[in-house]
């Protein structure tokens, strides 16, 4: 099965490695060779107890030829010290960024931290200990509240509140006191995980809203109470959101180039939505990943218009859905590996954590990395020509 699907590799290779890369990613050409674990903030080893182990991770990392380490800042909780959001109870005096770098780095991988960008956050933290940072789904009320995994459940938040400078001051400090290799922000987008019409009522929505169009924002307790005037009342506040939205991420751009001259990255959730996007906010990044994908077609599809964009591109390897994203699919692992190397893509596998302690698990993605190794100097700086 090794050799067919070695041969297998090698005959599309041939008709598609043609030419340069465009010149907009030929600054971080590394992004297009990148084999990324990615641990996230949301499950194990953070939640529902933080178990994590820098040293650990790294060594995995190296056996398993990997050379970049996506890694979680906040999740429901913070995870580094010097920030205006709760830490993780358990966290102590650790900082989870620090460890991190410091055992990468001595075995030469690439850091690159992951900031929760409109994300939820803990229910505790936007309900007791930060509730100025809440969304409010009515006049008065509370943020959404829903589950996520394990662990606490967690809350929404909104830009307009004090929440946009904590985050603001938490990309600083992150840029500008720790060794990073690039940045990865979430999704763009303004109601993140918000219910219903996606409309806040917190005073900053209301009273910003209300500045900058004379309006004020419609709020009924039953759906079919809402006019058709009130709907383009709301259609005109995402509007209005969706501005502020742009020039947070132009301020973010600036703020992160002020310090250092490295990637930023962020999430377009899904291959089909690269085409839906503001210009304006995929311009001001440098690369994205996405999560989904129906098919490999999809997968190549995805990866080749980003590359087309003069974009780097890391699609998740591993389920073509959402949840659960590891599971037992053998050879897909190196079909999709493989596939989204030879159109120009880095490969980011989602919740690695599982081969720290269960190495034999780690060797249907340990034998395409190896290979992408050897040959990372024959594969970076091509794209797919077809």
């Amino acid at each position: 099965m090794r050799r067919s699907l070695s041969l297998w590799v090698v005959l599309l290779l041939q008709p598609v490695w043609l030419r340069a890369a465009p010149a907009l990613d030929a600054e971080f050409p590394w992004i297009e060779t990148a084999r990324v674990f990615l641990i996230d903030g949301y499950e194990p080893p953070f939640t529902p107890k933080l178990e994590f182990n820098a040293r650990e991770l790294a060594d995995t990392m190296a056996a398993m030829h990997a050379n970049t380490l996506r890694i979680t800042t906040m999740g429901k909780y913070a995870l580094i010290q010097g920030v205006r959001f709760t830490p993780d109870p358990q966290l102590g005096e650790r900082d989870i960024l620090a460890e991190a770098i410091a055992e990468c780095k001595r075995r030469g991988i690439r850091v690159v931290p992951y900031v929760s960008t409109g994300h939820k956050l803990a229910w505790s933290m936007v309900t007791r200990y930060h509730p100025e940072y809440a969304q409010h789904t009515k006049p008065g009320g509370s943020p959404a509240r829903s589950h996520m995994f394990v662990g606490e459940d967690q809350g929404t938040v909104c830009w307009n509140t004090p929440y946009r400078q904590a985050y603001l001051d938490m990309v600083r400090h992150i840029v500008r006191d720790y060794d990073i290799d690039g940045i990865y922000f979430d999704t763009w987008r303004t109601g993140y995980f918000w219910p219903g019409h996606a409309v806040c009522y917190c005073d900053g929505c209301r009273k910003g809203f209300r500045k900058a169009t004379g309006l004020e924002l419609p709020w009924h307790e039953r759906d079919a109470e809402y006019t058709p005037e009130d709907l383009r009342v709301i259609d005109r506040y995402h509007a209005w959101q969706h501005e502020n939205l742009v020039d947070l991420v132009h301020e973010v751009r600036k703020l992160v180039k002020s310090y250092k001259n490295i990637p930023l990255i962020y999430n377009i959730n899904n291959p089909l939505k690269i085409t839906q996007e503001d210009p304006r906010i995929y311009q001001s990044m440098d690369a994205f990943l996405y999560e989904r994908g129906s098919s490999m077609l999809e997968r190549v599809e995805g990866v080749s218009l980003a590359k087309a964009e003069g974009m780097g591109i890391w699609p998740y390897v591993g389920e073509y859905n959402n949840w659960p994203r590891v599971i037992n699919n053998a050879l897909d692992y190196q079909q999709q590996i493989f596939a989204t190397a030879m159109f120009g893509g880095g490969t980011i596998l989602a919740q690695p954590w599982g081969y720290v302690h269960h190495a034999e698990n780690g060797k249907r993605v340990e034998y395409p990395c190896r290979i992408l190794q050897r040959d990372a100097a024959d594969l970076a700086g091509f794209h797919s020509n077809a």
